[in-house]
């Protein structure tokens, strides 16, 4: 027999439920460590097995589905997004859109020139989102005088008074 489900939301206990993922990652490589957070769709993309799979398969709730450690120390490529709470230090995990073990990608994408970091000198130099810089794309069109501009005067940045910089190294 299934076990019963506490469901928060409307205070009852339920039997028929649909397994998905929630797999927190740590992942390391050369420059440090993070923790990454892949929902359903993204999980199964490296695990290639569904959540409800691996619950009808695994009999012991404290036991580590054999899908899921396979994954320990191989070499992932993730595409993740970097929001406010990261930045500012509210939130340790990064949520990932895409995860690919190929290793022709992998080799491809590790192959490349690193570059340059921005690195965050103190959590106050954060703006709270009613301010900052806005890159905006600039039209594609240039006057005679503009065509020899560089590749780098395809964004413009507007910078409202008052605000801090974060410095890059």
């Amino acid at each position: 027999m299934r076990p019963l489900f506490y469901c928060n939301t409307c205070n009852k206990e339920h039997i028929n439920v649909i397994s998905r993922f929630k797999l927190i990652a740590n992942v390391k490589d050369d420059s440090g460590e993070a923790n990454f957070l892949l929902f359903n769709t993204t999980a199964q993309m490296i695990v290639r097995r569904t959540a409800a799979e691996l619950y009808d398969e695994n009999e012991d709730p404290d036991f580590l589905p054999e899908a899921v450690s396979d994954l320990f120390g191989k070499r992932m490529l993730f595409e993740i997004s970097v929001d406010s709470d990261n930045i500012r230090g509210k939130s340790s995990q990064y949520l990932v859109h895409c995860a690919n073990d190929d290793r022709e990608m992998i080799e491809e994408f590790a192959a490349l020139p690193h570059k340059p970091v921005l690195m965050l000198l103190a959590s106050d130099e954060i703006s709270d989102g009613s301010g900052g810089s806005s890159a905006t794309p600039v039209s594609k069109r240039k006057s005679k005088g503009e065509e020899d501009n560089d590749v780098e005067d395809q964004l413009s940045v507007k910078k409202k008074q008052g605000q801090k910089k974060i410095k890059g190294e």
